[in-house]
């Protein structure tokens, strides 16, 4: 295959998994929110996050096996579909985590995180609960928020990328300034 024959095959998926996607969009999430059947899992204390990665080690499971095997048994599903399938998941968590950090969400819990601090990111601004009354390291919290600022800025573009790396920038100097080591 060429450098051109890959890239055609490149936008032939593309086009293929946004027409996947459009469709069972339809199908599992109702109403105006595209993630509805992605965030159900929460109802078990599950991110959606976390489900949408499990959905796809399913289909990663699915694709080793026709590497190791060089055929499915079952065949109403191709391996190019669970290719596919694991490509708009990907794009689906890269929308979940972009909504969550743009949409004045919270981000869930996962481990190694803190838990229960409400940072919300809303018209470029970041607010963060006053950590004085509990046992909150307030570095760890600002640590963890310049991270997300920075993924979320790394999704963003235009003037939210913008004004997204102006404070992921601002957190990252006001920490160095505070003798903060950052990883």
């Amino acid at each position: 295959m060429t450098r051109d024959e890959l890239l055609d095959l490149f936008d032939r998926t593309m086009c293929e998994c946004k027409e996947i996607m459009y469709a069972k969009n339809q199908d599992y999430a109702h109403g105006d929110d595209p993630f509805a059947n992605f965030m159900a899992c929460e109802i078990l204390g599950v991110p959606a996050e976390i489900g949408i990665l499990m959905r796809s080690m399913d289909k990663f499971k699915r694709i080793e096996s026709f590497v190791k095997n060089g055929e499915l048994q079952v065949k109403a599903e191709s391996v190019e579909d669970a290719i596919q399938d694991v490509i708009n998941y990907m794009v689906l968590l890269r929308g979940i985590i972009i909504n969550r950090m743009l949409n004045t969400e919270t981000m869930p819990e996962l481990p190694g995180s803190i838990p229960d601090i409400p940072i919300t990111i809303s018209d470029m601004s970041i607010t963060i609960p006053d950590p004085v009354d509990s046992d909150i390291d307030p570095v760890k919290v600002l640590k963890d928020v310049a991270r997300y600022v920075g993924i979320a800025a790394s999704m963003a573009e235009g003037p939210a990328l913008e004004a997204l790396a102006q404070t992921a920038t601002a957190m990252r100097q006001g920490l160095l300034d505070h003798g903060v080591e950052l990883s």
